[in-house]
């Protein structure tokens, strides 16, 4: 229905991403994980009628095949089902992905029960970001309305070992005397991806960072070129400023990363070519 024209070029970003990263036209060392897209959709009573508000939910997420990493394989599937999960409207989270999307048509149905409702929607997409022989990425975007002045997007990223299927966390990767070390390099790309002069406080920047400065967060996955970290509206910036992502390159993290973890700045083993 509404939701499904919306999507159309999220279902083309997704194929695209289906095609193994770091790969082509490189030696062969490790092979692609590989994944089909699986979906659920549903709907509140009305959606078909034209002017009837309704509530509409799309979970849209990969189901990997175990073949090239079965270890990081069920760690990853493990996760993408708890995210597809989460319960847009509170911080838990529901038995089964349908029934999440069942909790929040439920709500919808509720709340036009007692009052007319504006239209919600509740839209989640996962993707495979990276892949390389040792580690694999992934995000989940998600985008909800559930009344309100707007709608909430939000992103949640993950990184996994290739070998073990360990989440890489920031205390796994990051050394502990390096903290504020790294709390330095995120604030010092914060300043250069915004623009922010030195000489100017992130709180006149409209940021809310104790000390200046920008706080680690787990929210973040490895990529081809370094590490990626998200920060949600609302998490150190109002809504007015939008999601902060910020990136950092393997050099930048050398003199902080620990050595040996698959986020590591390294060579890594490269992706098979598909053929």
């Amino acid at each position: 229905m509404r939701i499904y024209r919306a999507l159309a070029v999220l279902v083309a970003g997704t194929l695209l991403a289906a095609c193994p990263a770091g790969g082509m036209g490189t030696r062969a060392e490790a092979p692609p994980v590989t994944y089909a897209l699986h979906e659920h959709r549903q709907e509140s009573r009305g959606c078909a009628r034209e002017g009837v508000p309704c509530a509409e939910v799309l979970l849209r997420w990969p189901r990997f095949s175990p073949d090239a990493a079965p270890a990081a394989v069920a760690a990853m599937q493990a996760w993408l089902e708890a995210e597809m999960a989460r319960d847009p409207l509170g911080e838990a989270r529901a038995d089964s992905p349908a029934a999440a999307a069942r909790a929040f048509i439920d709500a919808f149905e509720a709340e036009t029960a007692a009052a007319p409702a504006a239209e919600w929607f509740l839209r989640r997409q996962a993707q495979l970001i990276h892949q390389d022989g040792r580690v694999l990425s992934l995000a989940v975007d998600s985008s909800v309305y559930a009344g309100g002045a707007h709608p909430l997007s939000t992103r949640q990223l993950a990184s996994f070992d290739r070998e073990t299927g360990e989440r890489l966390d920031i205390e796994r990767v990051v050394r502990p005397e390096s903290m504020a070390l790294f709390a330095d390099l995120l604030t010092r790309a914060l300043r250069r991806e915004r623009g922010i002069a030195a000489s100017v406080s992130l709180a006149d920047a409209g940021f809310f960072l104790e000390d200046d400065r920008v706080p680690p967060t787990d929210n973040f996955a490895v990529t081809a070129d370094g590490w990626l970290l998200h920060y949600d509206p609302y998490e150190i910036a109002p809504y007015a400023l939008g999601p902060v992502e910020l990136s950092l390159t393997f050099r930048e993290i050398e003199n902080v990363a620990r050595t040996g973890t698959a986020a590591a700045p390294r060579e890594p083993p490269r992706i098979l070519e598909s053929r």
